[in-house]
């Protein structure tokens, strides 16, 4: 009893999911079978440019007193280094944060936020976030924490070193 109510289950299933193709084969606006995933999200400014920083300038720049560096990891990732004088603010904790960092930051403040890599899209959502809060000076650095030890430069674990 049990095994034909499956077999008539499976057959039902199967007669189902091939009218289902056949029809969506057929049709004008057909849709995709597989769907595939962006594997980075932009987030335009007004002029329709990204705002971003190269290596190069966050080489000469990253310790000038008035830029703050928002390292978006996690705190594990954080603690086992991140670029001097950084803060983190893993993007899953912005809205719990983000009352206390207004305080302490100027809305005209360069603020510069990174994540591990460029395929990380982490920082840009952070900066389309702060952007959005009235920050004016965001810039995305997309090659990230990864670029930055790549090229043997200074660094910070918690704790000191």
């Amino acid at each position: 009893m049990i095994k034909e109510d499956l077999s008539e289950a499976a057959i039902i299933f199967f007669i189902t999911v091939s009218l289902a193709l056949v029809v969506n084969f057929f049709r004008s606006d057909s849709l995709p079978l597989v769907q595939t995933r962006a594997k980075s999200v932009s987030f335009p400014t007004k002029n329709n440019q990204e705002s971003t920083i190269s290596f190069q300038d966050l080489k000469e720049n990253f310790n000038k007193p008035d830029i703050i560096l928002i390292d978006v990891r996690s705190p594990q990732e954080f603690k086992r280094g991140h670029i001097p004088w950084s803060i983190n603010i893993p993007y899953h904790e912005f809205s719990e944060k983000l009352p206390g960092f207004m305080q302490q930051i100027s809305f005209s403040q360069e603020v510069i936020v990174y994540c591990e890599r460029i395929e990380c899209s982490d920082a840009k959502y952070m900066a389309f976030l702060l952007k959005a809060k009235g920050y004016k000076n965001v810039k995305v650095f997309k090659e990230g924490w990864e670029e930055w030890t790549k090229n043997n430069m200074p660094k910070e674990k918690e704790g000191g070193g």
